[in-house]
């Protein structure tokens, strides 16, 4: 027999022994309000020629049809921003010199995270072997059609900025997302509050103006997507402010 509580309280604090930031306990149940918000900003085209947003909503807004018998996430953050704020800053600042997102400067995040996200399922799976419980797991980071941001907001791992990322109080937004789906019965977390308040940095901080209102962004206009999703030509209008940036665009998380 598995003692929810107790087990859910070892997860949270083994986390940090695999380098991650928290981890949060999130159940399977995407809101009507999400659907909605995220079925109106495609009907939009803000998702630009990013295709594949539009594709298997039914995975999004269904989690659990991604890993059969799954009934709880356990959502984890792993921070990548290495050097103070001040230092990306003067990078950017720097002409001379070609700026990349900071998430990018490392090695492949994808591989990064999945690694530490098995060894970590693997912990669990040999902390529960003599429960008699059939363990069944899948990780996951950025990986399917998962709507990770959500996920993580709803078990309190931070709440969702203007920008349209998680944001924490303590850790900012300069971390990757992963997901452990699971079998396990796992007590879930809920969402914390918004803090954000009235300030609107991040939005008037976008070289681009690609934030239509806070919370939605035109992808057709961000930095990000333009010099790494978007396979055509640059547009002309876009082309003086993107300046020294040629991969991805860190502006509207270094000034919040």
């Amino acid at each position: 027999m598995i003692d929810t509580t107790i087990l859910t309280k070892k997860i949270k604090d083994k986390a940090q022994e695999f380098g991650f930031l928290e981890a949060a306990i999130a159940n399977i149940i995407i809101g009507e309000d999400t659907q909605a918000n995220f079925t109106a900003w495609l009907k939009q085209q803000f998702h630009g020629d990013m295709d594949y947003l539009a594709r298997n909503q039914q995975l999004r807004f269904q989690p659990q049809l991604l890993h059969n018998n799954t009934l709880s996430i356990i959502c984890v953050k792993i921070p990548y921003l290495t050097q103070p704020t001040k230092n990306h800053l003067k990078r950017l600042d720097n002409k001379q010199h070609a700026y990349i997102s900071n998430y990018a400067l490392g090695r492949d995040y994808h591989k990064v995270v999945k690694q530490r996200l098995k060894l970590f399922a693997q912990w669990l799976q040999e902390e529960i072997s003599d429960l008699n419980h059939d363990f069944d797991y899948r990780v996951f980071t950025d990986s399917a059609p998962i709507l990770e941001v959500e996920l993580a907001k709803n078990c309190g791992l931070g709440w969702r900025g203007k920008n349209t990322l998680l944001l924490h109080k303590n850790h900012g937004s300069a971390f990757f997302l992963g997901e452990i789906f699971t079998n396990l019965p796992l007590k879930h977390d809920t969402a914390t509050t918004n803090h954000c308040g009235s300030c609107t940095k991040c939005l008037t901080a976008c070289p681009t103006n690609a934030f239509n209102a806070p919370y939605v962004l035109d992808a057709r206009k961000c930095i990000s997507y333009l010099t790494i999703e978007n396979k055509q030509s640059i547009p002309v209008e876009f082309r003086k402010q993107i300046g020294n940036r040629i991969y991805g665009c860190d502006d509207c998380q270094l000034v919040c």
